[in-house]
């Protein structure tokens, strides 16, 4: 004939013999070390996942190819010990690398926003002419604010579970900032907290505070006040809470090189603490001036 099965029946029957054996091994391994309370706490949970991957079908025969092969039966990731993020033995579910380069990442990051920015420029200068550069300027970030908040922010709050396992465009930016703080790719409880915060209320209310810088509408700066104080809290304490662990536990989250850690950890925050507080001290005198001139003109009637 043409072509017979170079596998036969009987070698097929002893390699599942044998490979189930191997995995029942595996298996009785595996739960017996997650008992072991020798183990560090870290080492203990990724030995957990792995074992529960492997009971739950992680792992079975293909009679056609005669080889062992690797699924899943349910929504579990499979947990990856991914070597380009620190500490270097984070463990990451069901990691996938990135298909974009970090070139193409910024370029469609940088285009996106522009592709925001320069129509709310134009809009502004024809909506209010006379518009201060001070105030277009202010105006225009927190429309950056807003899309950042909303659009990148959002995305992670709404897929932090399975950022690492995605490829979508989005997730794929935040593989890339993740090198310069892998919590993440971990679903870090603080980060994952903080970004929900942000995306559900300084990302509408940047909108809305831009539209009332525009307008010049007296509620303005109160909202700024609180928008802005809240992205600093935010971003001190995001901060406070990498250098805690680095400090105390020696905890690093950032590859070492310059590049993430002042590139991406460093200089991209920062921005979120020197602007909001120019903007912070900024309503504050025009609150000071408001609250002054009401106290002259109430003594002088």
């Amino acid at each position: 004939m043409f072509g017979s099965d170079p596998v036969s029946e009987h070698q097929v029957r002893t390699q599942r013999s044998e490979a189930n054996t191997v995995i029942n091994r595996i298996r009785d391994q595996f739960k017996n070390l997650t008992a072991t309370r020798s183990l560090p706490s870290g080492k203990r949970l990724q030995i957990y996942s792995l074992s529960r991957w492997l009971l739950n079908g992680g792992i079975h025969i293909n009679p056609a190819q005669s080889v062992l092969s690797f699924h899943h039966h349910d929504t579990m990731s499979v947990p990856v010990v991914n070597y380009s993020y620190y500490p270097p033995n984070v463990v990451i579910d069901g990691y996938v690398a990135n298909t974009l380069s970090t070139t193409q990442i910024l370029a469609i990051f940088t285009s996106t926003l522009a592709s925001v920015l320069v129509p709310c420029f134009l809009l502004i200068r024809r909506v209010r002419p006379s518009i201060p550069t001070s105030e277009l300027a202010t105006a225009l970030w927190f429309v950056l604010c807003g899309v950042i908040h909303l659009g990148l922010e959002g995305h992670y709050a709404r897929h932090q579970h399975h950022i690492g396992a995605s490829s979508h465009v989005l997730s794929q930016l935040w593989k890339e900032y993740a090198l310069s703080d892998s919590r993440y790719l971990t679903r870090d409880s603080f980060v994952a907290c903080m970004e929900g915060i942000t995306a559900a209320f300084w990302g509408p209310l940047s909108f809305l505070c831009a539209y009332g810088v525009v307008r010049g509408s007296a509620w303005r700066h109160p909202l700024q006040s609180i928008v802005s104080l809240g992205q600093l809290y935010g971003d001190v304490l995001y901060y406070a809470t990498c250098t805690y662990e680095f400090v105390v536990y020696g905890q690093e989250f950032s590859r070492p090189e310059p590049y993430y850690f002042i590139g991406y950890y460093v200089f991209l925050n920062a921005f979120w603490i020197v602007i909001p507080s120019v903007l912070l001290l900024s309503s504050g005198r025009a609150t000071t001036r408001a609250f002054a001139a009401l106290e002259r003109r109430d003594k002088n009637p």
